[in-house]
């Protein structure tokens, strides 16, 4: 999982939906904690956003984005070949 290979100082921004829900299970399984994710449960299209001030506030700290493929619709973002991630740097 993409995931496991961030670094330590590192955030993750989850969409909204299964997406978010699986990553705090998957983060529960392997015994991590939950204070370098973000989880936009139940705000579908605002997770590009909410990453972007976040890398601006922290600019020494690489920000994951995770979306869903309708939310990649408002990611006007550098978007890496993974559909499903945008990194700002």
């Amino acid at each position: 999982m993409i995931v496991d290979s961030l670094k330590d100082r590192d955030v993750v921004v989850g969409t909204t939906g299964m997406l978010s829900r699986e990553l705090f299970e998957y983060r529960v399984a392997k015994g991590h904690g939950h204070e370098k994710d973000f989880l936009t449960v139940g705000s579908m299209g605002h997770a590009s956003a909410i990453a972007l001030g976040i890398a601006q506030f922290r600019p020494k700290r690489q920000v994951l984005v995770m979306l869903l493929i309708p939310a990649l619709l408002d990611c006007n973002y550098s978007c890496m070949s993974d559909f499903t991630t945008c990194m700002f740097r």
